[in-house]
């Protein structure tokens, strides 16, 4: 009976039944420097835009292949007047 124990501690303490987990290191961060969108991705910065007018914390997609944010831009249809827009940025495609 202490042989069948042994072995089975044994065996389970070779053999975990707990499958391990995977660990991703990838860093992603969209953020506004300057009024302008920049991107964090495994530890290199890049400017996405340079207008200086980016308004809003950028949101990120539930896959995380695209960010959005908001964007102040002289009016089309009121001359003078400035408008919101919502634009898209695809990381994959820049």
């Amino acid at each position: 009976m202490k042989r069948a124990f042994l072995l089975i501690l044994i065996f389970m303490v070779l053999y975990p039944s707990v499958p391990e987990a995977v660990v991703q290191n990838e860093v992603k961060a969209g953020f506004i420097r300057g009024g302008n969108l920049w991107t964090l991705i495994d530890g290199k910065e890049t400017q996405v835009t340079d207008s200086s007018m980016v308004l809003s914390r950028p949101q990120w997609s539930k896959d995380g292949t695209m960010l959005v944010y908001q964007v102040e831009a002289p009016s089309e249809i009121y001359k003078g007047e400035m408008q919101s827009e919502v634009w898209i940025y695809n990381i994959k495609t820049n």
